[in-house]
Parts: C-alpha cells; sequence; structure tokens
C-alpha cells in the first residue's frame, strides 16, 4: 500500500475528505517529496 492509499484510507476511517492541491506548484511538490 502506497501513501496515498494509507491517507485515503485513513480519511475513509475518520469519514473525512482529502483535498489535494496543484500538483505543479513546486511548494506542493516539495512537500510530497517529503511526506514520501
Amino acid at each position: 500500500m502506497n501513501a496515498i492509499e494509507r491517507i485515503h484510507e485513513r480519511a475513509r476511517a475518520a469519514k473525512r475528505h482529502i483535498v489535494l492541491p496543484e500538483g505543479t506548484e513546486p511548494r506542493t511538490v516539495q512537500a510530497a517529496a517529503l511526506a514520501a
């Protein structure tokens, strides 16, 4: 299970939604690299 799937499962279990930002924003790409 990859990181996104784990986050999705945790959100589903907590009955929450996930909002994903633009994937081309440099700060978003950097944050994703740190989280992975």
